[in-house]
């Protein structure tokens, strides 16, 4: 338990990357099953993750995120994206995987189905809700990336618009929702060797027994 309190009290928003230092394969695969592995609404993932390493492009987001030098200098930028209006298509697709991997008869999910297209279609901020799924998965993305001290440094402050131009997400029914530079931190940020403030857990948690 001590250590994931540990990695936890390790980890903050790196404001200087070690450009440098690059994320081998391995754990850009972990980090990307992190996120497909989360908890979801329904388990219906509607958002996608994309993973940008190359210069050009961290460049170009720098550019739309105010100048943030991490988007450019990080060993890799992911973006979440939320599927803006998840359709018949999404549900009618997971149907079909959950019927295969858990040897379901399709029509025996008929009901599910149903439900929870009428639920999407009742929603009156349903790209709002896509777009809260994927904060549910920066948190295990943050968590993961301490636990095996990969710095990250979650960014909202930028134009999802010219996100959306430079990464052709409106093409693929995407919105861009939120950016993750991960990669390590560099010697000289001064942000890693200052305390971290929270609240007292008295003034944060409150029990009702």
């Amino acid at each position: 338990m001590q250590s994931i309190i540990d990695d936890l009290n390790w980890r903050y928003a790196v404001k200087k990357f070690d450009t440098k230092r690059t994320l081998n394969p391995k754990d850009v695969d972990v980090l990307a099953e992190t996120m497909r592995l989360t908890a979801t609404s329904y388990g219906l993932m509607p958002f996608r993750l994309i993973i940008v390493d190359d210069h050009e492009t961290k460049n170009q987001l720098r550019d739309a995120s105010w100048g943030q030098s991490q988007l450019s200098d990080a060993s890799h930028v992911f973006v979440l994206c939320s599927i803006v209006q998840p359709s018949r298509a999404e549900v009618d697709n997971y149907m079909q995987l959950i019927s295969k991997e858990r040897e379901i008869p399709r029509e025996n999910l008929n009901a599910f189905a149903d439900n929870l297209m009428k639920k999407l279609e009742n929603s009156p901020n349903l790209s709002d809700w896509s777009a809260r799924q994927a904060y549910i998965a920066l948190g295990a993305l943050l968590t993961v990336c301490a636990s095996r001290r990969i710095d990250a440094c979650p960014i909202e402050g930028f134009d999802p618009q010219q996100y959306d131009q430079i990464l052709n997400l409106a093409e693929r029914g995407l919105h861009a929702v939120l950016a993750i530079p991960v990669g390590y931190r560099a010697k000289d940020d001064k942000y890693q060797f200052v305390k971290k403030v929270r609240l007292a857990k008295e003034d944060f948690v409150i029990s009702k027994s």
